[in-house]
């Protein structure tokens, strides 16, 4: 730019475009090219303005700056990139002054009479700005804030700063998507209730037979007291419904029921397995201290995987229950400190030869979505871990939370699948499912 005039000025502006020029001899540059005067001129006042991107070429590198070359730098509180663009290479050789990056403001000094302009080497651009690797830090947006002309507003967009007018560049804000998404369940929920009622008490009662719990019909409520307080359930209606569309998880709620029946219902006079020597190659993965031929379950309160620290629980008429030694009723049991109690519990251990295929609950908590959950589902199937049960739903803080039950081998396969979910977009956490 030539012959500027005194109110000349550019302010309050982003660049995120690209440029390439093939001309060995221009001037390129992310917000003016070059500007010099032939009548004296202050030249153009450039203040307040970013490049956030490195799309800038030009078939001679060291023509480039960010921000512009003049022969009257008047550049203030502007941002640039702190890398040039990964394709281009400023040796320091080729390139002595340039530190690995194209300078972001050049002072020029014109040779009028020789026709040329050359940098001023003694020039300190950092009094025009700075430099930053990651254009979406809060403090990028408080600066070019702080540093606006009035009526201009800059607010957080999609990859750095933008203005309030922007709407392609600015965030989109799912508030409202999330509440709408929340009613349409509410509306499903209630227009649903009688059939989800049905399929609930179905599924309920199908577990009850599958863990031989047998309450009499006008003693259930009371007996599913605790977990109709938990799950916000006024009546057995209300729970089974939470059952039907998925709000309540029968397979973390089952081995508390279970031990919670045998606590009220069965008799403490119930014959103990009979204790025999231990062989040398027990079917079940367990090796028993001083016990065999015995059945061998495994609580489902804690999910034991082998690799897991464990301890077993002699049950009455059940055989052995085996437990991790970080369970809450395995913990609970030792701060009682109830000597007869005490006494059920014995040391078990993993056999080295054998593996064995165990069931196990995960919860993946992850920024919501679209696409969360098929991306989830396909690591799982990409690692050949069979899904027993999956289910997911929305928070109240607007994430969302994957569980599911798999059958695992291992606590060491458990780990590496983690490790592949924690890669997954927006996954803030993974973990073994608590009852």
């Amino acid at each position: 730019m030539e012959n500027s005039a005194d109110s000349s000025s550019i302010t309050d502006c982003w660049f995120g475009g690209s440029v390439s020029c093939n001309n060995i001899n221009s001037a390129v540059a992310g917000i003016l090219g070059a500007n010099f005067d032939f009548r004296g001129q202050p030249g153009v006042i450039i203040r307040n303005c970013m490049v956030s991107t490195k799309n800038i070429t030009c078939a001679e590198p060291g023509n480039i700056t960010w921000i512009t070359a003049a022969a009257t730098v008047l550049v203030k509180n502007c941002i640039w990139p702190d890398t040039p663009p990964a394709d281009v290479t400023l040796d320091e050789e080729t390139y002595p002054d340039n530190n690995g990056n194209y300078f972001a403001v050049v002072r020029l000094i014109v040779d009028w009479n020789a026709g040329t302009a050359s940098a001023d080497p003694n020039f300190d651009q950092s009094k025009c700005g700075k430099s930053v690797s990651n254009f979406t830090l809060a403090n990028v947006l408080t600066e070019l804030q702080e540093n606006a002309s009035e009526g201009i507003k800059w607010v957080c967009g999609i990859n750095h700063p933008t203005f309030s007018w922007n709407e392609l560049n600015i965030l989109a804000d799912y508030t409202k998507v999330n509440e709408a998404k929340s009613k349409i369940r509410s509306w499903f929920k209630k227009e649903c209730r009688e059939e989800n009622i049905i399929t609930g008490k179905t599924e309920l009662e199908k577990e009850f037979r599958h863990f031989r719990i047998r309450v009499p019909e006008e003693e259930l409520g009371e007996f599913l007291g605790d977990d109709l307080k938990r799950h916000n359930c006024s009546t057995l209606d209300d729970f089974y419904a939470s059952i039907g569309y998925g709000g309540v998880m029968l397979s973390k709620i089952m081995p508390r029921l279970k031990d919670k029946y045998i606590k009220l219902y069965q008799t403490d006079d119930e014959p103990e397995t009979a204790v025999i020597k231990p062989v040398h190659k027990p079917s079940s993965g367990i090796i028993l201290d001083k016990i065999d031929d015995c059945t061998v379950k495994f609580a489902q309160c804690c999910n034991p995987l082998p690799g897991d620290e464990i301890v077993g629980f002699i049950t009455r008429g059940h055989g052995i229950s085996v437990h991790t030694v970080n369970c809450t009723n395995y913990l609970s049991a030792v701060k009682r400190n109830n000597p007869e109690e005490l006494a059920r519990w014995m040391d078990v251990q993993w056999t080295d030869s054998e593996q064995t295929s165990l069931q196990t609950s995960i919860e993946v908590t992850a920024l919501d979505r679209v696409g969360l959950v098929y991306d989830i589902t396909a690591i799982l199937t990409e690692a050949r871990i069979p899904i027993v049960h999956s289910s997911s739903r929305n928070l109240k803080n607007g994430n969302a939370l994957f569980e599911a039950t798999i059958t695992i081998a291992s606590t060491e396969q458990l780990n590496n699948l983690f490790e592949k979910l924690r890669r997954v977009k927006n996954v803030v956490s993974v973990e073994r499912a608590k009852i």
